[in-house]
């Protein structure tokens, strides 16, 4: 067992939690200035596409083997069941 005392003990944390969620509340407050306000562009962001891979292309790209290819005769497998 691992007990923890000064800046990592259970009291320490739930005063720092509770110190966190009252300066949330009145930072929300503080927030209904227009003044405050700042717009920011983002009309010209291009967000990076992540390609989608497949399990088998993954599986192919890392081990350089194909898994749904029969050892024996080299002919094309295919999936029946997936079990989790």
């Amino acid at each position: 067992m691992v007990h923890y005392f000064g800046f990592y003990s259970n009291k320490a944390r739930g005063v720092r939690a509770k110190e966190g969620e009252r300066q949330k509340g009145e930072s929300k407050v503080k927030t209904d200035d227009t003044d405050a306000i700042e717009i920011i562009d983002v009309s010209a962001h291009r967000p990076k596409k992540i390609p989608s891979l497949t399990l088998r292309n993954c599986i192919k790209k890392i081990y350089e083997i194909d898994p749904l290819c029969c050892p024996h005769c080299g002919g094309e497998m295919r999936i029946i069941s997936f079990i989790r």
